[in-house]
């Protein structure tokens, strides 16, 4: 049993929050350039990473906060809000670095001692987000800090014994993320048929047309796909 103080990396940037408010107000974000990670990228624990809703800010911004930069595998939490997210970027994300937003605040975790995939893991338990709500301060919105998250512990196994169970959830969590997606699509799909037949009416308008009435190719296609679901 040890803390996060232990596990996070020693360069005086293991461990920490994002920029005061007043140093990251709106009014700085920008079209395109470093992302910023908010409370809309992170989850309570049912998805590692969400990949949408960035908003940017340029790099001279990124410079100037560079404290409050982050980048593969660097586990973020919520400090004020929704206690109880969290993320992990992933290693192989299209952005190289990102700017955590003034709610959050970030683990860079020392590889030698802790795989950074099980970390996120073990903090993103039922157990673990229970205890980061019920040690918050209540009064007013929800928070925590720095001081709290240093001194808060993890059971960490042997290192083998850490990435072994890190790569099993990994997987059942692509899985799981597969099937998602697979889904989504196939709800697409089956609106845009309803849509064909039931509102536009085009299997009707095209024998009226004298064309085949036949439904379109992708009809054929979806009543042939199975999901493995688990």
């Amino acid at each position: 049993m040890t803390t996060l103080s232990v596990i996070a990396r020693k360069d005086g940037r293991g461990l920490v929050d994002g920029p005061f408010g007043s140093n990251l107000p709106a009014s700085e974000y920008v079209p395109v350039g470093i992302p910023v990670i908010r409370g809309v990228n992170l989850s309570l624990g049912d998805v590692r990473f969400k990949d949408n809703e960035f908003v940017f800010v340029s790099d001279e911004t990124a410079k100037r906060l560079e404290r409050s930069l982050c980048s593969f595998e660097d586990v973020i939490f919520t400090k004020k809000g929704t206690l109880g997210q969290i993320g992990i970027i992933p290693r192989t994300h299209r952005y190289k670095k990102f700017l955590i937003s003034s709610n959050q605040m970030k683990l860079s975790v020392d590889r030698d001692i802790a795989d950074p995939l099980f970390v996120y893991y073990y903090l993103s338990s039922a157990a673990s987000r229970k205890k980061i709500i019920q040690d918050s301060e209540a009064t007013g919105v929800p928070k925590t800090n720095l001081t709290y998250l240093r001194t808060f512990p993890i059971l960490l196994p042997p290192l083998p014994e850490q990435k072994a169970i890190a790569h099993i959830l990994g997987t059942l969590d692509d899985k799981i993320e597969l099937n998602r997606e697979m889904n989504q699509t196939l709800e697409a799909m089956a609106r845009a048929i309803f849509k064909s037949w039931f509102v536009d009416f085009d299997p009707v308008r095209a024998k009226m047309e004298g064309r085949s009435g036949t439904t379109p190719a992708f009809t054929h296609a979806i009543v042939q796909v199975s999901i493995p679901l688990m």
